[in-house]
């Protein structure tokens, strides 16, 4: 017997070995990118204009990406000129921060075109948006199951349901900068009637407060939500096939989009909803 367990032990030893000496170091030559300029700007009506822009790093320098600060920004629209001058905004309401702006509020437009144009020394940056009409909510209902959690089930109606149409459904907790709990963008390629449902999961309780916000987007936006979640999920990954993010900027990388979208805010009650704020 003593003799069979050191001829094992002998056995495990030698194949530990051996899986050993096949280990590699493994050295992976990452390229050295040149910096690129990346535009984050979403019109929303009657509110200011503001911009995030900032560049691209390589791989292993600090994540955040670096501000830019010397650009001149202008819009075009409605016959009329607005500059953003270089000022540091925080936005509480969403946690977001901006590094250009303008007093103006923008107008809600679905007739006009909102044209930007950056400079940047030699580098010029455009694009071009318009609103959308708005979507129409016709109603959200909460379904409860034994453990007395809850879905929202929200109907709508298609824009036009002749046409291609996207939307981007959203929710999140307490606040409109709350903890997010759904945040998806879809196609109207199935409809009952010209109405769409969707649903959420089963994350809701009697009395939570929920800010839900169904977004009317064009497919620009659609695609660059699209490729920018692909390329989160490759993120730290060296190995993974290097993601294309979709843009709607020439000259550079990123977004410019008018939100036209429908907002409300409620309380979760026994079999309906209290309703705190309605956003059209």
């Amino acid at each position: 017997m003593r003799k069979y367990i050191l001829f094992i032990l002998f056995s495990s030893l030698l194949i530990l070995g051996s899986c050993l000496e096949l280990e590699q170091d493994i050295t992976v030559d990452i390229p050295v990118a040149s910096s690129e300029t990346i535009v984050e700007f979403y019109l929303e009506p009657n509110r200011p204009f503001r911009l995030l822009l900032t560049e691209t790093g390589n791989f292993f320098e600090d994540p955040i990406p670096p501000l830019v600060t010397d650009a001149q920004i202008r819009i075009t629209y409605q016959g009329g000129v607005e500059l953003l001058n270089l000022e540091a905004v925080v936005d509480t309401n969403v946690f977001r921060f901006y590094n250009y702006s303008s007093s103006a509020l923008v107008t809600f437009d679905t007739l006009e075109d909102y044209t930007l144009e950056i400079i940047r020394g030699n580098q010029q940056i455009t694009a071009r948006t318009r609103f959308l009409p708005k979507p129409r909510i016709k109603e959200i209902t909460p379904t409860f199951r034994e453990d007395s959690m809850a879905f929202l089930l929200t109907r709508f109606f298609d824009n036009d349901p002749d046409k291609e149409n996207f939307y981007r459904f959203t929710t999140t907790r307490d606040s409109l900068g709350g903890r997010p709990e759904d945040d998806f963008e879809f196609q109207d390629v199935i409809t009952d009637d010209g109405e769409i449902v969707v649903g959420t999961g089963f994350g809701y309780e009697k009395g939570d407060t929920v800010v839900l916000t169904l977004y009317h987007i064009d497919e620009d936006f659609h695609d660059f939500l699209e490729t920018s979640q692909e390329a989160a999920n490759a993120n730290g990954n060296p190995f993974a096939q290097p993601a294309f993010i979709r843009s709607n900027v020439e000259g550079a990388i990123g977004i410019f989009t008018a939100l036209s979208f429908e907002r409300r805010t409620f309380i979760i009650r026994e079999d309906s909803l209290e309703y705190l704020e309605i956003v059209r």
